[in-house]
């Protein structure tokens, strides 16, 4: 069922929080150990530190593990190194329709909030809500991580911190 088939087979592609490297936290671990069985990772080809731009040479490797769908979450490392929005978005567009290109669909993942400036906060905030608009144009399914996590000036909810998300069962 679902959008994943091959008995769920789906790979995961970009920057840190996609990587794994936190004792097994990784999403793929999640994704796997929560669906009992029914979906599997293909591959992980997220790599820490990356920029769009240099997340698109993954994509080729999430394409040809068989996966029927990829999870994609990229664009912290973007604005953190000051790239245009506009070269961001279409980098986004970009990599959404390489994978549909490649037969294989692709799960967006907004940035997660992070203690910046508050020029950050407020340009990650407007890029999440570029996100979600073109997701819903394009049928892209969109994971919005923001409600579960800040507040709405873009604070971090009581409790959480950079790091805490990471230790979410």
């Amino acid at each position: 069922g679902g959008i994943a088939g091959d008995r769920g087979a789906f790979s995961i592609t970009g920057d840190s929080l996609s990587a794994g490297g936190y004792a097994g936290r990784s999403f793929a671990a999640r994704i796997e150990s929560r669906s009992r069985g029914r979906y599997r990772n293909a591959g992980n080809f997220a790599v820490g530190g990356t920029r769009t731009d240099q997340i698109a040479a993954q994509i080729p490797s999430a394409v040809a593990s068989g996966a029927r769908a990829a999870l994609y979450a990229a664009g912290t490392n973007d604005l953190e190194q000051g790239v245009a929005s506009a070269t961001l978005q279409a980098n986004l567009l970009a990599a959404w329709a390489a994978f549909r290109a490649g037969g294989v669909e692709p799960l967006d993942v907004g940035m997660f909030p992070r203690n910046s400036s508050s020029g950050l906060v407020t340009s990650r905030r407007n890029h999440e809500l570029w996100r979600q608009y073109k997701c819903a144009a394009l049928g892209v399914p969109h994971v919005n991580p923001w409600p579960l996590l800040a507040n709405p000036d873009g604070t971090y909810k009581s409790g959480l911190n950079y790091d805490t998300y990471r230790d979410w069962e």
